[in-house]
């Protein structure tokens, strides 16, 4: 069975990959970081795992992965790069520098970090990453 890892797997995007693999039999670990599971639509449906990862907290990065490798023998076939923070911080004269330092964080630095963790997993699938982006 092919596996896949999804970060913000709990809203639009995310949620919609995690119910199109799940549907297609792959092994689906949805992340997420604040947002309740059980109200995505994927929840409870068979193969897929809810495990919490914020992106940017390498504590939950770590042990996301390490769940993943314990329940498919240490591979993965797909990450997906989905969660995103959508700043507001507006024009630049008006910058909330903290509000950038955030976006930057979650929408670069995060899946940069989760691709790291995950490449041991993914060498020995020869898996893939897949970055999902937005305005």
């Amino acid at each position: 069975m092919k596996s896949a890892f999804i970060t913000g797997a709990v809203t639009g995007i995310g949620e919609g990959l995690v119910n199109k693999l799940q549907s297609e039999g792959w092994q689906v670990f949805a992340g997420y970081r604040s947002a309740a599971p059980g109200r995505a639509s994927w929840f409870g449906k068979a193969n897929v795992v809810p495990l919490v990862c914020d992106v940017t907290d390498a504590r939950q990065i770590e042990q996301a992965v390490t769940q993943i490798a314990g329940i498919t023998g240490g591979t993965l076939d797909l990450l997906i790069n989905n969660a995103g923070y959508a700043g507001n911080s507006g024009v630049i004269e008006a910058a909330h520098l903290d509000d950038y330092r955030k976006t930057f964080e979650v929408n670069f630095w995060g899946p940069l970090q989760v691709a790291k963790a995950c490449m041991p997993l993914l060498r020995k699938a020869r898996g893939r990453v897949i970055n999902v982006t937005s305005a």
